[in-house]
């Protein structure tokens, strides 16, 4: 018998750019297996969180051009209804039920190709989720690999403004394994509050960057 699983169950799926057919060919091989054995075992997600990066026309690998991001969008709306992290937070806490397949949109690092979308977001109804730096001009490029330009904090605002949830990636999206306790107090902690008094609001959510600890 499958096992149960208490509470709400999640699928967070990392968009990836078209172009990387090979790499793409081998995820689908690996996920579409396990995928298949996941299905006779598991239920359905009721929840299913798309993290993206950048929107841009260039090589970069996390980067989806925003021709082919909007043609994934149509095409999500057609299986999914589009909630706010807020709303999922209300739906753990089990204070408010999804009765149907819902999907969340986030966008990791806070690029500055995102603010152009501000219209389109609305127009959809849809609440996206940006996790951004709180020193963005001590960004770790490495860690990163890319040097595109980051949100600005004119452009936070505006985005927060337009009803964007605004999370925070830590002070720096450097490499935590390497951190001391009181580098890990900055990169979290400290950049918490450091965003909280850019918006005057507080800042609910946090992306932990790469994963590494």
């Amino acid at each position: 018998m499958a096992p149960k699983i208490p509470g709400p169950w999640f699928q967070v799926l990392n968009m990836p750019n078209p172009s990387q057919k090979l790499s793409l060919f081998t995820r689908k091989a690996l996920y579409g297996t396990v995928g298949l054995v996941g299905s006779y075992m598991l239920p359905a997600p009721d929840v299913t969180i798309f993290c993206y990066h950048g929107l841009a026309d260039d090589e970069w690998r996390f980067n989806v051009s925003p021709d082919e991001f909007k043609r994934q969008v149509r095409y999500l709306l057609t299986k999914y209804h589009f909630v706010s992290l807020d709303e999922v937070s209300t739906y753990i806490n089990q204070k408010k039920a999804i009765a149907r397949p819902a999907a969340v949109l986030t966008f990791d690092d806070g690029y500055a190709n995102l603010a152009g979308f501000v219209p389109y977001f609305k127009e959809l109804g849809i609440r996206p989720t940006v996790f951004v730096l709180a020193q963005p001009d001590r960004a770790n490029r490495l860690e990163l690999d890319n040097h595109h330009p980051l949100l600005s904090t004119a452009q936070i605002k505006e985005l927060d403004k337009a009803g964007w949830i605004i999370g925070c990636h830590s002070a720096t999206h450097t490499d935590f394994s390497l951190l001391s306790p009181r580098q890990l107090h900055e990169e979290i902690s400290q950049a918490k509050v450091t965003i909280e008094k850019m918006l005057h609001k507080p800042v609910k959510y946090f992306a932990y960057p790469k994963g590494a600890y």
